[in-house]
């Protein structure tokens, strides 16, 4: 969403993980695939142990997980996770632009901005460590304030609804957690 590719929307909509199993690792795609089906039980269990490290591959993007740290969290070599890299962005080039746009933004203005406005600023620094780290930290800012932002808007409507339609909704919010909300 806030790359505005909407190829990654739409796979997002069906099985991001396992369409990302057929598009960076190669395997065999299902009947449906070109219509976003979901996979079949029998596909699953043939290419869970993929899907499991597509799913390391889209959650490591945002976190702008190297190939040396993806390697070490999908337990594969680095360089089939510098392949794997590239092939994520070949399949979601408007997230590669949305990722070097937040990296530019470090330097220049030196602030990074969520949909919801909330601001991380950079220092200017001649330190390449550092303006790498924060680049790293600002590609995911966004990605987390926002989640963040929807949670607390989420908890917010369950606590309205449950005042407002007394006796419909019987429940109790215990713990939000990530990006979900446990209730009782």
């Amino acid at each position: 969403y806030l790359s505005g590719s909407k190829a990654l929307v739409q796979d997002a909509k069906s099985d991001l993980h396992s369409r990302g199993a057929v598009n960076y690792f190669g395997v065999k795609s299902w009947p449906g695939f070109e219509d976003y089906a979901p996979p079949p039980s029998w596909w699953l269990e043939e290419f869970g142990d993929v899907r499991k490290k597509t799913k390391g591959v889209n959650f490591g993007i945002p976190y702008q997980l190297g190939p040396s740290s993806l390697s070490r969290k999908i337990k594969s070599n680095v360089e089939e996770c510098t392949g794997l890299i590239s092939k994520y962005y070949q399949t979601y080039p408007d997230v590669l632009e949305y990722v070097n746009q937040c990296k530019e933004s470090v330097l220049n203005p030196g602030h990074i901005e969520s949909p919801y406005g909330h601001r991380r600023r950079f220092a200017q620094t001649s330190d390449e460590a550092v303006v790498a780290a924060w680049q790293r930290e600002c590609v995911n800012f966004a990605i987390q304030g926002t989640v963040a932002k929807v949670l607390n808007v989420a908890l917010s409507n369950l606590y309205d609804y449950r005042i407002l339609f007394p006796g419909k909704a019987e429940y109790r919010i215990l713990l939000p957690i990530h990006d979900a909300v446990l209730l009782e």
